[in-house]
């Protein structure tokens, strides 16, 4: 009891820290018009869901621990849905980003460099992380909420680079650019993870059959 107890607290900290890395990065994407920054954004709010959720799980799993009803097939399958919702929350959102991103392709706004900034400091954050997280892999959720974060600090360094190139030539199709590749990262990794929990679930009814 007391390691579900260290857990949680481990994941409540890092929780509150990406809630305030998902503000920043709002503020900033919000006064720059960025999307590669949004697109950023996006993905580290998947991040926080994707937290949340395990969080959730984690809370549970203590109070069934605490009471002595262990049921790991329920815990499966809350990490099982847990992971369904953030791979399609990821579709989603990529959804809508290139909605918003197509549009701009033809006549991009101009996006300042500064953004460069929110890109590192995410970058920083991420890395933090999944340094904090490597040592709880053992579950379905938290290996997905280790790959979101790392996938995340990809698109950070997108974001980076495209400040650079922004600093750099001042070539306003940059950014869209950027934020496709962010978007098709986005994408790629929520069908990723729909598929993960698909093939885990087969593993799990042939073990059971």
């Amino acid at each position: 009891m007391h390691r579900h107890a260290e857990v949680g607290k481990q994941t409540l900290k890092i929780f509150l820290i990406t809630i305030c890395l998902v503000i920043f990065q709002i503020v900033f994407a919000s006064l720059t018009s960025s999307m590669s920054l949004w697109s950023d954004t996006a993905h580290v709010g998947s991040d926080l869901i994707a937290i949340g959720i395990v969080l959730a799980a984690q809370w549970a799993a203590h109070k069934s621990h605490s009471r002595g009803n262990d049921h790991p097939e329920e815990y499966h399958a809350v990490e099982i849905g847990a992971t369904v919702v953030n791979g399609a929350l990821l579709i989603l959102a990529g959804g809508v980003l290139v909605s918003q991103v197509v549009g701009r392709l033809s006549n991009p706004p101009h996006v300042s460099g500064v953004i460069l900034i929110p890109g590192a400091i995410g970058l920083i954050v991420n890395l933090y992380v999944v340094f904090r997280l490597r040592k709880e892999r053992q579950h379905i959720t938290m290996q997905s909420v280790i790959a979101h974060v790392s996938l995340d600090s990809l698109a950070s360094v997108g974001v980076i680079v495209a400040g650079l190139l922004i600093i750099a030539t001042g070539v306003r199709l940059i950014d869209p650019i950027i934020s496709i590749l962010i978007i098709g990262l986005i994408v790629s990794w929520g069908v990723w993870l729909i598929w993960l929990a698909a093939t885990t679930q087969v593993r799990q009814n042939n073990k059971v059959t």
